[in-house]
């Protein structure tokens, strides 16, 4: 193709990997643009075993954050000894510049897409370094939701709190806020558990916490928790109807505030609380006929104030309904506890590669 992507290197051990892509010099980046890399098949080589589920879909730089021109893929598979990265894989990537400018008037706005085109590499990752697993067999609840602490795993990349939800609860558990602090010497390991892995099925998975501040041996760790993020399950979709121009059913905090279908179909709603320049729904939507499709990028307005104004422009006329899925990590889902909620866990000590 006309444009080349480097691979420079790649962090690996047995379920998570990091890869460190390069784009050319003169591909540039200003204002709001936005470089977005869309993984499109990830494959053992030997096998042709399908790995792209494990990665993030879609990976973006922006101008202030385009160093050397780099952009990172990142890959982390679920816990248990049936599932590890192939030592040998295969990458089918797309590469596009989204070029916008921004109002205070009309919010966020796309303006052209440039297509860098598609790209395509095999790597060999020989020297992955194995995964420590300690189980923890501990319930927590949160707000009246239980909360299942399953396990730990430790490499020199990374630490993962492995979690999951009761089946049983009202609420979707979306997120949280908290520590997780050294219990011999009182070090703040992270002040940051917003780093979650994701289901398939977009469920908590599993909590990333600050491995580069960890010792490296064997020791005890006190997990904080302040607040927790809670979506209520009667109210995680949304239907809004194009004719009849109503949203069901009715939910605190958000109002659909403009719908209109033509050529272009446009789709507003007042929030409150929401984080400016965040959406409060998955990345898909699901059409009438059952179909999904991406959401358009929206556009935001009011972000100084309480409530923030979300617009999204369809290039399509719609007709009959659509159905939004909340992803329930806005500030309006926040729960704070009225203690804080702790509990110790064995942290295995971390694994030393051979050269």
């Amino acid at each position: 193709g006309e444009h080349q992507l480097f691979l420079q290197y790649a962090l690996s051990d047995d379920k998570k990997i990091s890869l460190y892509l390069q784009f050319p010099e003169y591909i540039k980046l200003e204002g709001y643009d936005r470089l977005v890399v869309t993984v499109l098949n990830v494959y053992d080589i030997n096998t042709n075993e399908d790995y792209t589920s494990a990665f993030l879909p879609e990976n973006s730089a922006y101008p202030d954050y385009f160093e050397h021109n780099y952009l990172s893929l990142f890959g982390l598979l679920p816990p248990g000894p049936e599932m590890h990265f192939p030592d040998e894989m295969g990458f089918i990537l797309s590469a596009s510049i989204e070029h916008r400018e921004f109002s205070s008037t009309h919010g966020m706005k796309l303006i052209s897409t440039e297509d860098l085109g598609e790209f395509s590499f095999e790597t060999s990752l020989q020297k992955m370094s194995r995964t420590k697993n300690n189980e923890i067999n501990k319930t927590l609840t949160l707000s009246g939701n239980r909360l299942h602490l399953n396990s730990i795993e430790r490499s020199p990349l990374s630490t993962n709190l492995i979690i999951t939800e009761d089946p049983d609860n009202t609420h979707r558990i979306t997120g949280f806020e908290g520590m997780f602090v050294d219990a011999e010497t009182g070090a703040v390991i992270t002040d940051d558990l917003s780093s979650i892995m994701y289901d398939k099925d977009f469920r908590i998975h599993s909590i990333a916490l600050g491995s580069q501040s960890m010792r490296s041996g064997a020791y005890a760790a006190d997990l904080i928790i302040t607040g927790v993020y809670l979506l209520d399950k009667q109210a995680e979709y949304i239907t809004v109807d194009f004719e009849q121009k109503t949203m069901s059913p009715s939910i605190e905090g958000i109002k659909l505030s403009m719908v209109s279908s033509g050529k272009k179909s446009l789709l507003t709603f007042l929030i409150e609380k929401n984080d400016p320049y965040s959406s409060p729904f998955h990345f898909k939507y699901k059409t009438q006929e059952g179909e999904y499709k991406y959401l358009p990028h929206g556009s935001y307005s009011g972000g100084g104030s309480e409530n923030t104004t979300v617009s999204y422009v369809f290039e399509e006329e719609i007709h009959g309904t659509i159905t939004l899925r909340l992803h329930g990590q806005n500030n309006n889902h926040l729960i704070p506890l009225k203690e804080p909620i702790g509990t110790v866990i064995d942290v295995p000590e971390a694994f030393e590669p051979t050269p």
